[in-house]
């Protein structure tokens, strides 16, 4: 190997990044250096030789038939389903009321309300919606929440779910406990890839014990300002969103929940740094 005052040898040419010193090593790789002429190795910057290679003319035209016909080749991605038109023929089994068995690869769409709502104009919880214990078993499928949430309220039913690709929305356990009723939900979130979620990849209000999150991926959580009261649906205050698991602040009430083995990660430096943006309790 040429010493860092000689020139190499080897026929090939070598690129000097402009990021770092000369070094002792030169490597037959692809060049380093970025459109800017920064360096993409800016902490191990080593001579990276220009590497060019010639492609025959008769392969040209073999690849150029392949790009065209593999695509018509492969079978086509099955077309989107909405969650909720899956949960309505779910059926039962292993003991839940709905099962819900997704297909890997196809994208599912919207949110799910399961369990009872509250009504803050009549003062009163609405039914129409009975709580049912629910499976959402993912096989690797994408759930495109399009902004909603799949959420499980105002029950005592329980809401598991795992091995699923979730954009653009989250998961909301809510629930509520006082001397007459009991209305708190549980269940689990495992083994699921939360992208840039709304509000939070996990959202506890009026629950803790009895729900379990596991082996989560958490990527970008979006901040959309303060998140709502329970009751009310009005705006409160110290309720930021953009963390990636809420968990609720009255855990005298309502026990903590299983934290295990979660990670979560903001593409923002700064929001990265910040312990409350990826678990804070609310």
């Amino acid at each position: 190997m040429p010493g860092a005052g000689s020139a190499p040898e080897n026929p090939i040419r070598f690129l000097r990044p402009a990021c770092g010193p000369r070094q002792r090593a030169y490597l037959p790789i692809v060049s380093c250096l970025s459109s800017d002429g920064g360096c993409y190795n800016r902490e191990r910057c080593l001579h990276i030789p220009e590497v060019r290679v010639r492609i025959p003319n008769i392969f040209r035209v073999v690849i150029a038939i392949a790009l065209v016909v593999l695509p018509r080749a492969l079978p086509a991605a099955p077309p989107p389903l909405s969650l909720q038109s899956v949960f309505e023929t779910a059926p039962a089994r292993d003991g839940y009321d709905r099962f819900l068995e997704l297909e890997t690869g196809r994208i599912y769409t919207g949110g799910l309300q399961v369990g009872a709502t509250w009504d803050d104009d009549q003062a009163q919880f609405i039914d129409a919606e009975l709580g049912l214990d629910v499976m959402i078993a993912g096989n690797g499928a994408v759930l495109d929440l399009q902004g909603q949430s799949i959420r499980i309220s105002f029950c005592t039913n329980r809401l598991d779910m795992q091995d699923c690709i979730v954009l653009d929305g989250g998961v909301r356990f809510v629930g509520d406990r006082t001397l007459a009723v009991d209305r708190v939900p549980s269940g689990s979130v495992r083994y699921c890839t939360f992208y840039r979620p709304v509000d939070y990849a996990v959202r506890l209000m009026g629950a803790g014990a009895g729900v379990t999150c596991e082996r989560n991926l958490v990527v970008d959580p979006v901040d959309t300002g303060q998140d709502v009261v329970i009751w009310s649906g009005i705006t409160g205050l110290h309720l930021p969103t953009g963390l990636a698991f809420g968990i609720s602040v009255q855990t005298d009430a309502f026990g903590m929940p299983d934290l295990r083995d979660n990670w979560t990660w903001h593409s923002e430096p700064r929001a990265n740094e910040d312990p409350l943006h990826h678990f804070g309790f609310l």
